[in-house]
């Protein structure tokens, strides 16, 4: 099997990552680590109206999300409710923050987001949650 470290890239590489956040440097973090780790495909963009006409049109495997964007009509979880409620999208979420509050928590676990990483990144742990994330999701489509 194909491995970059610990983790297999075989039967991957078609997988589709959305990634929106305004901070380049966690999205470099994030977009480097899937493509190098996983050879997925990321695509980046800074504002939740623009991922959600991206949605309308393209299927993605994993959507990872910041909760506080500049973005002043969706915040991170204003995006995950349009995405899970109005669009009822079965697209796996996954938020990688600096601001971890008990009401980050709280927010996230009520929107069903089944992943929430504080800064600064592990790429590692990232990659593995990833991939757990999408072959769960993936198994589940089957």
């Amino acid at each position: 099997m194909d491995q970059v470290g610990a983790f297999p890239k075989q039967g991957m590489g078609s997988v589709r990552v959305l990634i929106v956040n305004t901070l380049w440097v966690e999205v470099d973090a994030i977009k480097q680590a899937l493509e190098e780790h996983l050879g997925w495909k990321v695509t980046i963009v800074t504002c939740g109206e623009r991922a959600l006409k991206i949605l309308e049109r393209q299927r993605y495997d994993l959507m990872i999300t910041d909760v506080a964007m500049t973005d002043y009509r969706y915040s991170g979880f204003g995006l995950i409710r349009q995405v899970r409620v109005d669009m009822d999208l079965p697209i796996p979420v996954m938020i990688v923050t600096n601001w971890m509050v008990p009401e980050v928590r709280e927010a996230a676990r009520e929107l069903g987001v089944e992943a929430l990483i504080m800064m600064p990144l592990d790429d590692k742990y990232l990659v593995s949650k990833a991939l757990e994330l999408v072959r769960k999701n993936t198994a589940v489509d089957n």
